[in-house]
């Protein structure tokens, strides 16, 4: 009897270290496997990370372009209302009255009125400019009695 119970005492040892050790080599796979997964979650935080950076670098060079396009459409745009005030004067000279520019145009009297004062100011200025010989001596004037082409209005 005593050899059956020393051979299943054996037996018992064997088992249980068996299991151990496999629980052992499991538990190891586990630590390794939270290893990689806090690297790799470290990483996955070092990319968003500069994603976000670089992504903040594209917007200030972006804003600072969109600045620019802005400025140079503000200059267009306010030489082009320069551009309107003169054809408003322009009307102005052919003895039209300022109310049937406004309704003609479909702007209130008072834009008118302002065109004109843009529009007298900026003569005085150009005026000047031309005694001095800085201006443009090619223009041809336009009188009450002239066409925007220059010839007599018929």
């Amino acid at each position: 009897m005593a050899l059956t119970r020393n051979s299943t005492m054996i037996e018992a040892r064997r088992k249980a270290r068996d299991y151990a050790q496999k629980r052992q080599e499991r538990e190891g796979k586990l630590v390794a496997l939270a290893e990689e997964f806090f690297i790799a979650g470290g990483e996955a935080e070092k990319i968003l990370d500069a994603a976000e950076a670089k992504a903040g670098q594209i917007m200030t060079a972006a804003q600072g372009k969109a600045d620019q396009v802005r400025a140079a459409a503000k200059i267009q745009a306010e030489k082009k209302a320069a551009g309107t005030a003169t054809i408003i004067r322009r009307m102005i000279d052919l003895d039209v009255p300022k109310a049937e520019i406004a309704e003609r145009l479909g702007v209130t009297q008072a834009a008118i009125r302002k065109a004109a004062g843009a529009e007298s100011a900026g003569t005085e200025n150009s005026d000047a400019l031309d005694e001095a010989g800085d201006g443009d001596d090619d223009a041809a004037p336009v009188d009450g009695n002239h066409g925007h082409d220059g010839q007599p209005a018929g």
